[in-house]
């Protein structure tokens, strides 16, 4: 992996094969880890963020289009503000891919997070964790279309269409007001080098409402077991974590749906989620169905070392023992069974242990025989690149 190279400054002179820069934010990735030739540097302000081969820009110029200076405390700041973007849209996204149902893992979220190195004489490099660059990819080009739209002064439903869960989407709002706070009385440019956009005229009123939106009940659904308390009559629990989820049932649903719900194995609640203030649900009200799903498929594959985008999806067959309290999520043909007390365990297993069998068969260079020579072959008709 490249390196990301965040400079501070007003003024650099480096090799040949980079431009100067001049202002307030810009990055690039090099091969080489670092700038061939030492340069000058008299601090103002810069950052940047590059995936892939192509460099992306974010800087503040006054917003009346003069030639001014920006102060490093609102720079900074204002970049505080980007990263929070990007980490909240990268954490919606990841909770989407693999349908986790609780808080998500830390170790999900820090892949959004840039880490700068230590300085040194060519500068200071940063960039997300191992594994990471196609999540951060896909988060920050779905931050620029958000900035795109909302920096037109338009509304609409895009905030719904493009964060549909809402607790992601009020957090997401919330940064995009302090984004706009912070950079008042300048317009932050962003983009391709030489095709940067201007970010200034966003709606307030329309983000405020979504910053403001009360998520802490409304319609939605959760993937659970339906469990009936043995001690107490006509009281029903939803269970997918350590924490028992009580439910009620609208009038709609009879007693004999009920206990058909019991009998069941995992299902998705359909009704009135109430959540907690860290997002997790508290209660499930007003049940009007429970709809049975007989298989998950991923499209793509995140662990802590890696992102794996998938062609065909590695397809899970969800399970639930009663008896012993776990969840289970299997794919016979790669020889996944896995097993855990919780629907989110479950699935953090399922991915951790296709990414340890993408890492034996796929990316290992060895000839495989018999049933190890199918599932690398599996493997690999699944990948989108190999």
């Amino acid at each position: 992996m490249g390196t990301y190279v965040i400079l501070l400054t007003t003024f650099i002179r480096i090799s040949p094969r980079f431009a100067v820069v001049s202002g307030n934010i810009h990055v690039e990735r090099c091969r080489s880890g670092c700038f061939s030739r030492r340069f000058l540097v008299n601090i103002l302000f810069a950052f940047a963020c590059i995936l892939s081969m192509n460099p992306f820009v974010f800087r503040l110029v006054p917003a009346d289009g003069a030639d001014g200076k920006v102060p490093v405390a609102v720079a900074g700041q204002c970049m505080i503000d980007v990263q929070h973007l990007i980490t909240d849209i990268g954490s919606a996204l990841v909770s989407a891919v693999m349908r986790t149902q609780g808080v998500l893992d830390p170790v999900y979220v820090s892949k959004f997070e840039l880490k700068m190195d230590g300085p040194s004489d060519d500068g200071m490099g940063a960039g997300p964790g191992k594994g990471s660059d196609s999540l951060v990819e896909q988060a920050l080009s779905v931050l620029e279309s958000t900035l795109d739209y909302l920096g037109k002064g338009a509304a609409g439903s895009w905030m719904e269409d493009t964060f549909p869960e809402p607790v992601s989407r009020r957090k997401i709002a919330r940064d995009l007001l302090a984004l706009a706070d912070n950079m008042s009385g300048f317009t932050l440019m962003y983009g391709s080098p030489g095709e940067e956009k201007a970010f200034s005229r966003m709606d307030r009123d329309y983000i405020e409402g979504e910053a403001k939106a009360k998520v802490e009940s409304m319609r939605g659904y959760v993937i659970c077991v339906v469990v009936k308390d043995p001690s107490r009559k006509n009281r029903w629990y939803l269970v997918n974590s350590d924490r028992p989820i009580p439910v009620t049932f609208a009038g709609s649903v009879t007693p004999a749906d009920r206990d058909t719900f019991v009998r069941e194995g995992p299902l998705i609640a359909v009704g009135t989620v109430y959540r907690r203030p860290d997002g997790t649900v508290s209660e499930v009200r007003n049940v009007d169905n429970c709809y049975s799903f007989p298989s998950v498929k991923f499209f793509r594959i995140i662990t802590s070392e890696r992102d794996i985008e998938l062609l065909v999806p590695a397809v899970a067959t969800p399970g639930y023992d009663r008896a012993r309290g776990m969840w289970r999520l299997t794919t016979p043909e790669l020889g996944i069974n896995i097993s855990k007390p919780t629907w989110d365990e479950c699935v953090r297993s399922y991915h951790d242990y296709f990414g340890f069998l993408w890492e034996t068969y796929v990316l290992d260079d060895r000839e495989f025989e018999g049933d190890e020579r199918e599932v690398s072959d599996l493997l690999k008709s699944m990948a989108s690149m190999v």
